[in-house]
Formats: C-alpha cells, sequence, structure tokens
C-alpha cells in the first residue's frame, strides 16, 4: 500500500478490509507499506483519507484477486474520489471556570458521528479521543510565546504545556452508521480529523456559557491569566 502508517491502526483496518473480501481470517493478511520499489504511487496518510482512499484501493484489489483465485496469482487497485467524504457529527462539553484563578476544567465531553462505515470501531473510537485531547491542548494551554525582539520563549515541554492524563477529561464517543457515503464502495467516511477541529469553539463556547457573556473569549488558548483579563473587564 502506498499509505503510511502514524499510529492510527492502518495496518489493522487494511488487513480487516482485505480479509473480507478474500474471505479469509484478517490475520492471515500482510500490509506492506513504504516499500516504494513494489508500489508505483503513494501519497502518505493525511486529511482523513487513508481508509476511504486506500481501503478502497484495497478492497478493489481484494475484489480481483478473489475471482481470479489461482496459484501465484495476484492483483493491485486503485481509487480515485471527487469529492471528500466527511462525517456529520457533534461535538459537547461541560466545563467548570474558576473565577479566582482563571483556571478551566473541563468535566465531561461527549463527541458524536456519523462515519458511514467502521471498519474497526474500537480504532475509531481511540482516534477521536486521541483527537479531542490534541483540541484540548489547542484549547486551553498550547501556545508558541515570543519576546519582543521575536525570540522563542515556549522552547521546552516547561514552557510549551501539552495535555497529560491528568488534564484529560472523561470521554465518551458515540458512533453511528446510519448513512453510509455512496461515494466509495466501502460506505466509509473520513474520521481522523473529527476529533480535534471543533474542541477549540467548542470550548470557547463552554466558557461563554459558563461566565454569561456570550463572545467572550475570542482568542486561544484560554490560559488562566487570559481567563482572568476577559473576566475583569467584564466587570469594569
Amino acid at each position: 500500500t502506498g499509505a503510511a502508517s502514524l499510529g492510527q491502526g492502518v495496518e489493522t483496518v487494511l488487513a480487516q478490509i482485505a480479509a473480507d473480501a478474500l474471505g479469509v481470517d484478517y490475520r492471515r493478511v500482510r500490509v506492506a507499506h513504504g516499500c516504494t520499489d513494489r508500489i508505483e504511487q503513494g501519497y502518505g496518510s493525511h486529511a482523513s483519507r487513508t481508509t476511504v482512499m486506500t481501503g478502497s484501493a484495497v478492497h478493489i484489489a481484494a475484489t480481483k484477486l478473489r475471482e481470479n483465485m489461482q496459484p501465484g496469482c495476484s492483483a493491485q487497485g486503485s481509487f480515485k474520489s471527487e469529492h471528500m467524504t466527511y462525517p456529520y457529527g457533534a461535538h459537547i462539553a461541560v466545563v467548570k471556570v474558576d473565577r479566582e484563578t482563571g483556571g478551566v476544567a473541563v468535566e465531561r465531553y461527549l463527541a458524536a458521528f456519523d462515519i458511514g462505515r467502521a471498519v474497526n470501531p474500537r480504532l475509531v473510537e481511540g482516534q477521536i479521543e486521541g483527537g479531542v485531547v490534541q483540541g484540548l491542548g489547542g484549547a486551553l494551554l498550547e501556545e508558541f510565546v515570543y519576546d519582543a525582539q521575536g525570540s522563542p520563549l515556549s522552547v521546552t515541554l516547561a514552557d510549551y504545556a501539552m495535555p497529560t492524563a491528568c488534564e484529560a477529561p472523561g470521554i465518551a464517543v458515540l458512533l453511528t452508521e446510519d448513512a453510509p457515503s455512496p461515494l466509495n464502495p466501502l460506505g466509509i467516511k473520513g474520521a481522523g480529523e473529527g476529533g480535534v477541529n471543533p474542541v477549540g469553539a467548542v470550548i470557547a463556547s463552554a466558557i461563554d456559557d459558563a461566565l454569561g457573556v456570550p463572545g467572550a473569549v475570542t482568542r486561544l488558548p484560554v490560559t488562566p491569566p487570559r481567563l482572568v483579563e476577559i473576566m475583569r473587564a467584564e466587570r469594569r
């Protein structure tokens, strides 16, 4: 395959798709990636496209192989799409604001998506959960800071705060498969970025609601000093 593994479970998902088309146990399928001498084209993994594009190509190749199953035979498959296959979903957050310190605690988080078809639901849930935590970092912690001369001040992990398990709230993920995509043979939709993209807006909106001031947050991350300044401005 021309797809790249980034830890998102590419090997497992592609093996499952191939095994399903071939009618064999997925543990008998070996996925090779990054071998440029064995495949003409490879576009990597990005834009929530690996399962949609590469998975569809694997399905096509495996179907060809099954239709002409002979010793030593092989088959290739490719897939092109004229349109992205976005998932549809919603994020909801419950936050608690400390009006003295400006600290924000995310107490609960829900991410719900219709992804067309979940080849491996556990992997999809893991990707969305990880994306939510990444989004929380951008919403509340992570920021590149520079001094007046333009020199970076966020140069170590002591200066550039990132979310850990301690900051991660309980995250509930709801997946539905009610609307398969008509744009590929598997009916799947890209889900890789669904976890991270909405988080900043959701957290900002939840903080606005906690403060009772719509539109109070206009910049991310909402660090404690920044939130204290927002609350002071509202009291003036």
